[in-house]
């Protein structure tokens, strides 16, 4: 069959027909590349407008951070308490700008407020919230000679069994400060006071008469010397010695919530009484220590902190110690529970003994005032007046004495806690609501460590003993001859280089005068000085360990010893004083400005040969001091110092330990040790001596600025940002 044919026709219109198709697909994509530019530009155009919308609203509401800035500061020139800045909205000339105070909490001396600020624009909103620091203006003020607190820090636990510990301020008691826990026993008579935060226990020995030993821990004191007129503040605190003399004995607080706007934000640890309605009333005196939710921690000195109808105002007293967190300008308490408080007590002389619950298990006693918030137990004893929030538990034959009008809200028991049916006591009234008298509350040692790096302190130097490679090396800073020649500045190479003499003047001369010093030291003995007998005044910076052993022919030295750490040579930065006979070692400030500045050479940046007097020095304040800080330090290191019947004059300050041998060490001046690290302190021999008594304001500043002690100086008020967060 012959196969079908189609017309020619047919073939044309098919070929007519895929000419349209590609000309529609054509326009199709022409249409959709259309659209998508369309939608593009459109795109581009809204983020365009959405810029310029924003950024008038960002310039607006920085704007907005200065305004409230210079609102702030005027309000603080006007009244330094601010006590019309309060939380709220502010009124604003700037319609489209708005600013609202969220809170105002004090901060030490300073003030913190809070503040948001929106700024609009026609399609935009930009709000930032803003800390404020507000420090009112204050007069220079003067530290009293020998005021510093503390004048000895360790961080760490102190141990005290042999030689000598005395910490005074000339006749009167100075302060230690104790991270860990202080130990003294089988010693002699320690003469401190201060606080440790880990506990006290005295267990041979005795302490100096009218000390004052707080605790954040406990305080135990048993086969020790009987004390003398001894004030006693801890958590709790077991006394199994009878005899002596105490001020007073307190222990125990309440833990409290912390309550802003109806909403528990805290607990505080504080001293006070607990009412009938589950609030807190907190002491007129003390420290309270609140901790926010978040961790922040504040301290509130009570004694400057209003109270009325169970608020608190922590306007004026609050410290921040750490964290973030604002404390409100107001809190109040409720009752959580008992913190410490317990008393073990065997017998002796005391003017006020209060805790929680007290066990006075000796006989005879005598007491002023004694107070419990909660239960008693006591022998015979003489009693002033007598306040209890529970049971008193005597015994039927051995009753104490009341001699002043005395209530507890509990009943009289016997010690096996069976009703008392004995001779009444006089004076006493039982089952008295709301007799307790609360709880003294618990001290707080406030500690801050600094971490001890000599390292940046080397610019300072006039001599740097360093090593390259393992050659011993000098170079010479900022020092001149006494004809105003400027020293050349080396380095020198001390394995090579005689140094005994230099431009035709002693200059450093060791092992009794056969070598130039620290011609011998390699990297890893350190630097070893034996045999001074010439030593340029200034400051003196070691890489690595450095050992004074001994001095000849010389009344003093006058210097500051900086030892810094090298861990490639497995060096400390410590620094040794040997008893191979030794003289005063003098910082440059505290040897004065004619044994510094008055030799054959001088170190001209501690020298003011114009005006004959040390180099002075302006703080951020534009107050003036004497002498420049690195001046007052008679020795600073990265770590310990190992010391043998030397005499310090100066400022003592180290990343690592303190030890002693044979003779007692004495610093005139404060000692700082375990910056570097918490570690144990023990002195079992030889001893160390700490006397501020002759230290003035100037000569207590160690950096520049002074970050801690000493005074200051004028300060004119200023309202500056702390920190702004976007929203």
């Amino acid at each position: 069959m012959p196969a079908p044919s189609f017309p020619t026709s047919t073939r044309a219109a098919q070929r007519g027909m895929a000419a349209t198709l590609m000309i529609l697909f054509v326009g199709m994509a022409l249409t959709v590349s259309t659209l998508g530019m369309m939608y593009g530009i459109r795109a581009t155009q809204q983020q365009q407008l959405a810029a310029h919308a924003s950024s008038p609203a960002e310039s607006r509401v920085w704007s907005g951070v200065e305004w409230v800035r210079l609102y702030l500061q005027a309000q603080l020139l006007q009244d330094s308490t601010l006590a019309n800045v309060k939380v709220g909205s502010l009124s604003i000339s700037d319609t489209k700008l708005s600013a609202q105070i969220i809170s105002k909490v004090a901060s030490g001396s300073s003030t913190l407020v809070t503040a948001t600020i929106t700024a609009t624009g026609n399609l935009a909103t930009n709000t930032l919230q803003v800390v404020y620091l507000l420090t009112p203006a204050s007069a220079a003020n003067t530290v009293t000679s020998g005021n510093l607190p503390p004048a000895l820090q360790f961080n760490g636990d102190f141990n005290y069994s042999g030689g000598s510990l005395s910490i005074t301020n000339g006749t009167a008691l100075a302060n230690i400060a104790v991270m860990g826990t202080l130990s003294i026993s089988s010693g002699s008579k320690a003469y401190v006071s201060g606080c440790a935060k880990g506990g006290i226990n005295l267990s041979g020995g005795g302490i100096a008469d009218n000390a004052t030993l707080n605790t954040e821990g406990t305080f135990t004191f048993s086969s020790s010397s009987q004390p003398v007129n001894l004030t006693v503040g801890a958590n709790t605190i077991n006394i199994s010695q009878s005899g002596g003399s105490y001020v007073t004995i307190t222990a125990g607080a309440f833990k409290a919530n912390v309550l802003s706007g109806g909403s528990t934000i805290g607990t505080a640890l504080v001293g006070g009484t607990k009412n009938t309605d589950n609030s807190i009333t907190a002491a007129s005196t003390g420290t309270a220590l609140i901790t926010l939710t978040d961790g922040t921690v504040y301290t509130l000195d009570l004694s400057k902190a209003s109270q009325s109808a169970g608020v608190i105002s922590t306007t004026a007293g609050a410290v921040l110690i750490s964290g973030t967190g604002t404390l409100p300008a107001s809190i109040s308490l409720t009752y959580n529970s008992v913190y410490g408080g317990g008393v073990n007590f065997l017998t002796g002389t005391v003017g006020t003994l209060w805790g929680n619950t007290l066990a006075i298990t000796g006989f005879s006693g005598t007491y002023t005032t004694l107070k419990a918030n909660s239960n008693v137990s006591i022998l015979t004893a003489t009693v002033g007046q007598f306040q209890g929030g529970g049971n008193l538990s005597v015994k039927q034959y051995n009753t104490p004495s009341f001699s002043a009008a005395s209530q507890i809200a509990g009943t009289l028991l016997n010690q096996d806690g069976t009703t008392y049916t004995g001779t009444a006591l006089a004076n006493l009234t039982q089952n008295v609501a709301g007799a307790s008298p609360g709880l003294p509350g618990v001290p707080y040692c406030n500690i801050t460590v600094s971490t001890v790096d000599v390292t940046a302190l080397k610019s300072q130097a006039n001599y740097v003993f360093a090593f390259s490679g393992s050659t011993p090396t000098l170079t010479i800073q900022n020092v001149k001859t006494s004809a105003g020649t400027a020293v050349p500045a080396g380095p020198y190479d001390l394995t090579k280089t005689d140094m005994r003499t230099l431009l035709g003047a002693n200059f450093m001369i060791c092992n009794y005068g056969n070598s130039s010093c620290g011609s011998s030291a390699t990297p890893s003995s350190g630097w070893i000085f034996t045999g001074i007998k010439a030593m340029p005044p200034g400051v003196l910076w070691f890489d690595g360990n450095i050992t004074l052993d001994g001095v000849q022919s010389l009344t003093r030295l006058t210097n500051t010893v900086l030892s810094n750490s090298n861990s490639s040579n497995n060096n400390k930065g410590d620094v040794t004083l040997t008893s191979s006979g030794m003289v005063p070692l003098y910082s440059p400030n505290f040897s004065g400005y004619t044994n510094l500045c008055g030799g054959s050479f001088y170190p001209t940046n501690l020298c003011d040969k114009t005006a004959g007097a040390l180099a002075s020095w302006t703080d951020a304040s534009n107050v003036s001091h004497s002498g420049l800080p690195i001046g007052n330090i008679a020795i600073e290191a990265n770590g310990g110092l190992n010391s043998s019947g030397w005499t310090l004059y100066g400022n003592v300050i180290l990343g690592g330990l303190v030890s002693t041998t044979g003779a007692t060490t004495s610093i005139k001046g404060a000692l700082s040790s375990g910056g570097n690290g918490t570690s144990t302190t023990t002195i079992s021999q030889g001893g160390i001596a700490v006397d501020v008594s002759s230290v003035t304001t100037d000569q207590s500043i160690t950096t520049t600025p002074p970050s801690t002690g000493g005074g200051g100086g004028a300060v004119q008020a200023s309202t500056r940002v702390r920190w702004i967060r976007a929203y």
